[in-house]
């Protein structure tokens, strides 16, 4: 006979299975059915990105071409001047307009941006987490302004931990936080995904807000405040010119 331990244990593990009802693997892997399947996301090379964003009552349009694993090119445009941003896998660099109108280069080791926040990583962290170098737990379920999520929390390889809410119906994220360390403190960005439309068999969002939390600058001021991003088109596997993403000559 059970004692009264094991009998309590035992209860719990009932519960906890009934709460949660699938593993972090389980809803990973209906994720990723519901946006299209794993093969026609493993078959993303490249894409390309139009559309705009929404600071407060400033707007602009944008361009952005991805190629894996790491070349992307970022164009955005204010009335007649735009800024370029790219990156070859190996040498990041920029031409943007000064007050003078004049064009400004800079070069530094490649990276992903701040100016690259809010397009879709169309795979993303959770399509192969193992062996990527993550760590995925389920957290648990939370109520989400009237929706029901899953909340799973992934440590990635490189010491950040993000937290991705995915609605128990439909099974598309809904909600990530990033949290952060910069100067010893820790910050949180939200990003909210909505308006999922179909492209070339993908589900995607092409409504994305972005809600910064507030990292102390190193000379005074915030990182902060919210935008969106609206995406008008987005073109899967598109042939991409290498040389868009080598700076520029002279």
């Amino acid at each position: 006979m059970l004692s009264k331990r094991h009998y309590v244990l035992l209860l719990l593990v009932i519960f906890t299975l009934s709460l949660y009802g699938q593993s972090a693997d389980e809803i990973i892997q209906k994720n990723i059915e519901a946006r299209g399947g794993y093969d026609a996301i493993k078959s993303i090379k490249s894409f390309k990105v139009v559309g705009k964003s929404l600071f407060g009552n400033m707007e602009f349009s944008f361009k952005r071409y991805i190629k894996k694993p790491d070349c992307y090119r970022s164009e955005s445009y204010f009335g007649d001047r735009v800024m370029i941003t790219g990156s070859n896998g190996d040498t990041t660099w920029s031409n943007m307009p000064n007050r003078s109108g004049r064009m400004v280069r800079s070069m530094g080791q490649s990276r992903r941006r701040g100016f690259m926040a809010g397009i879709p990583e169309l795979e993303g962290p959770l399509v192969d987490y193992k062996e990527k170098g993550h760590t995925v737990e389920l957290v648990g379920r939370e109520n989400m302004q009237g929706t029901e999520v899953f909340k799973l929390k992934v440590n990635l390889k490189d010491g950040n931990t993000k937290y991705y809410y995915i609605d128990t119906e439909y099974y598309l994220v809904l909600k990530e936080e990033s949290l952060r360390r910069f100067q010893d403190r820790e910050f949180v960005n939200e990003t909210y995904y909505s308006d999922y439309k179909e492209v070339d068999g993908l589900l995607i969002p092409h409504s994305i807000e972005i809600k910064r939390g507030g990292m102390q600058r190193a000379r005074g001021g915030r990182f902060g405040g919210s935008f969106q991003i609206v995406i008008e088109k987005i073109e899967i596997n598109p042939e991409l010119d290498p040389s868009i993403f080598e700076p520029p000559k002279g």
